[in-house]
């Protein structure tokens, strides 16, 4: 008989919006946990929060050895192909900037991480002091081999120039055309100076939550939840240029703004006007998408008015 699974209710909700496909998958997951249980002789523990489309839960090795199990449901968004992709950039990177991947079973979509502990985002450590642990992190990444056949930054630009005036129309219009446009612009500008030749293995959403402190690494921390791009490394620092919105509004966002991005290339040196570009690009499309997804529409608001901010300079 199989175990009882304790799901959250994020999940329960991801599973029905998918369809019956996700819906079995769910109704199934007690007997995949057991699979490998018994496939990597693992003692599960607790469900452990994260994973919009995944399954993930604390597990212990036969050796001892603390893990944590994830399992990607057949999910359109984040799901079977985002899970795969995310083990193809861990085995590469071999625990360099990431977290170690143990194992990964292709069939079932299922990998084996090392356990690590809190998060950077809960530690109250100064905002100048997680973006250097971030660009300490996705520096080491940067030095991975690169799999060329990982979605590209130009791809990245296009699909933005497509997603933003789409995603725009579907949550009524909450900025002026004008300043989607920008964006648009912006996303066309950087597909046409894209320089392949400085591309690299970039994280793709490396920002605080994705950040977790590691038990014995001297240098502290490791990147989760990778995207895996194969893009200029600007595209990376674009993510810290979109969060931490609070902090760009306690004074002239526009200066603030400029000022980050300032400090992000030189930490990485990288150029500020690339980080700038996609920083605004990520900046619009992540607040239409909390508007959207009803994560955080409050949020999404807070980042539309921070990039109007921006486009009129």
């Amino acid at each position: 008989m199989a175990r009882e699974i304790r799901v959250s209710d994020e999940l329960r909700r991801k599973a029905a919006a998918e369809g019956s496909h996700c819906a079995a998958w769910l109704a199934g997951l007690p007997r995949l946990v057991d699979e490998m249980a018994t496939l990597w002789k693992l003692q599960i523990g607790e469900p452990l929060p994260g994973g919009t489309a995944s399954f993930v839960v604390a597990s212990t090795t036969i050796d001892g050895a603390d893990t944590v199990l994830k399992l990607a449901m057949p999910a359109e968004v984040d799901g079977w192909e985002t899970l795969d992709r995310e083990a193809r950039v861990l085995q590469e990177a071999e625990g360099r900037g990431c977290v170690r991947i143990l194992a990964y079973d292709p069939d079932r979509h299922a990998v084996l991480l090392e356990r690590l502990g809190t998060r950077l985002a809960d530690l109250g450590l100064p905002l100048s002091r997680q973006l250097e642990i971030i660009c300490e992190l996705v520096r080491q990444l940067w030095t991975v081999r690169p799999d060329t056949e990982l979605p590209s930054g130009r791809e990245r630009a296009r699909l933005l120039a497509t997603l933003i005036p789409e995603t725009w129309e579907q949550v009524d219009r909450p900025t002026p055309a004008r300043f989607i446009d920008h964006a648009v612009r912006l996303a066309d500008k950087l597909l046409r100076t894209d320089r392949p030749h400085r591309s690299v293995l970039v994280h793709g959403d490396a920002h605080a939550s994705n950040i977790l402190k590691h038990p014995s690494a001297a240098d502290g921390f490791r990147l989760i939840d990778p995207d895996g791009l194969y893009a200029e490394p600007e595209y990376d620092l674009s993510i810290s240029m979109r969060e931490y919105l609070g902090e760009l509004l306690v004074g002239d966002a526009l200066d603030l703004g400029a000022r980050r991005a300032q400090q992000l290339a030189a930490l990485t040196d990288t150029d500020a006007e690339r980080i700038w570009e996609w920083g605004n690009l990520e900046l619009v499309f992540n607040g239409l998408l909390l508007i959207k997804t009803g994560k955080n529409a409050a949020a999404g608001r807070m980042s539309l008015q921070i990039a109007e901010r921006w486009a009129q300079a």
